[in-house]
């Protein structure tokens, strides 16, 4: 009702707090107010664990994406303010610039498809598609 802004950020393998206490965190605000949609995202990180780790994008720029959200009203995932994860190279700079490899992150449920051609290594050769809203392991 104030306006506030909300990103979630979880990985899907994460076995400390799995994924879906998140999930129905996230769909229990956009069920108690329909309005907290504008104002509220979750992005779920296939293939990554507890704060980081495994095969995944683990690193991201949240608060970039959120001071752009805030100070230029430029939502998350818009051309104005693309969200990205990566992995780092072994030794590489903590930004997206030491990345092998980078992903668009998708606004739950959808999650990032390859367009079957392009560089998979490349966030541009993958779309945003719809998935589940409900995974199958949600209590």
């Amino acid at each position: 009702a104030r306006g506030k802004k909300l990103i979630l950020w979880h990985g899907w393998d994460d076995t400390t707090v799995p994924a879906y206490v998140t999930v129905n965190f996230f769909n229990a605000v956009q069920n108690a107010d329909p309005q907290a949609a504008m104002n509220a995202r979750a992005y779920m990180a296939p293939t990554v664990g507890h704060c980081g780790g495994g095969a995944g994008a683990d690193s991201v720029d949240a608060l970039t994406v959120m001071a752009n959200w805030v100070e230029m009203n430029a939502p998350p995932g818009s051309a104005s303010n693309p969200i990205y994860a990566w992995k780092r190279g072994a030794g590489a700079p903590a930004d997206i610039s030491g990345a092998s490899f980078v992903r668009p992150l998708c606004p739950y449920p959808q999650y990032a498809s390859h367009l079957g051609s392009g560089d998979p290594n490349l966030a541009a050769s993958y779309a945003c598609v719809p998935g589940p809203s409900q995974p199958p392991y949600t209590r």
